[in-house]
């Protein structure tokens, strides 16, 4: 692991700024690639080293641009539903076409391990309420999740002896990052509990949704460039992900919000006060006023 040289493709998103300053703690050799599209606007500073970086677009890497190096993580694409859909044929352009080509161009040059960031949503709405794994049928429902079905069938079909591809069908991130990313859910309702005292459900709250933490993506990320794996593989989740309801979202939510928050729903209104709160809305240490633990309250 210490020395390996990485390439990490996305390197200044919200993902991407926690993982290159992380590897490079690891001990491992990290060059960073972006479009530099959103370099602009920092959450914070992150006081940590971060890895030199080449701005360059995904689609226009070349075999010698990857020639060095013992893996490539690939980040860089466009990252949710709302901007996939604008258009189509750009998804496809960048999300498909371009992680495809950065994949053979790294076969070509030698490199033995791929890492994918795919996602969850390749899996799309669960018709019969059950939970998916590996080796569960994909059903997208969105040019983005489509996307990475379909390069996951392409660059799994590059595997040999000498590359191996990893697929992490990873879940919603939440979590700090100095490129600070507000659309994903968590940030979302955290962010409107911390600037309006409101948490704002825009949905009845039904659907279920796999969650993890930023810094545990970074975890597994580091573990998938080096272990030892089989020809290709693919991975749901990663082992410190949780699902949790919408609707439970916001009650865990109250303990880490200011004094009092409210729970704005589609077809209701209703205010939740944590007691394990102080009046300056910091978590207070050991059980709150009803007797219960943060994590015990309801």
């Amino acid at each position: 692991m210490a020395g390996m040289r990485v390439l990490v493709t996305g390197v200044d998103g919200y993902i991407g700024s926690v993982l290159g300053p992380g590897l490079l703690e690891q001990g491992f050799e990290v060059v960073g690639l972006d479009c530099g599209f959103y370099r602009e606007g920092w959450l914070y500073n992150d006081p940590r080293p971060r890895p030199l970086t080449v701005t360059k677009d995904v689609r226009r890497i070349l075999p010698k641009d990857v020639e060095g190096f013992d893996a490539v993580v690939h980040l860089a694409e466009l990252s949710n539903d709302p901007l996939s859909e604008l258009s189509e044929n750009t998804t496809y352009n960048i999300n498909h076409l371009g992680s495809v080509a950065l994949a053979r161009a790294c076969k070509e040059a030698g490199v033995s391990r791929f890492v994918y960031t795919s996602s969850c949503s390749v899996y799309g709405a669960a018709a019969d309420g059950g939970e998916r794994n590996e080796q569960s049928a994909p059903e997208p429902q969105t040019a983005y999740a489509r996307c990475k079905v379909l390069v996951e069938r392409d660059v799994g079909a590059l595997a040999d002896p000498d590359f191996s591809p990893v697929f992490l069908r990873n879940a919603t991130a939440f979590g700090a990052s100095p490129r600070m990313r507000f659309d994903i859910v968590l940030n979302n309702l955290a962010g409107f509990a911390w600037t309006t005292r409101e948490i704002r459900m825009t949905s009845d709250g039904t659907p279920w949704r796999p969650l993890v933490h930023v810094e545990d993506r970074r975890s597994i990320t580091r573990y998938s460039t080096w272990v030892t794996m089989s020809r290709t593989t693919a991975f749901a989740k990663s082992p410190t992900s949780s699902g949790k309801s919408l609707t439970a979202v916001p009650s865990l939510l109250a303990h880490r919000a200011p004094t009092t928050a409210a729970i704005a729903r589609r077809s209701a209104r209703s205010t939740v006060t944590c007691p394990s709160f102080s009046a300056a809305g910091r978590p207070r240490t050991g059980p709150g006023s009803c007797g219960k633990s943060s994590s015990g309250c309801r």
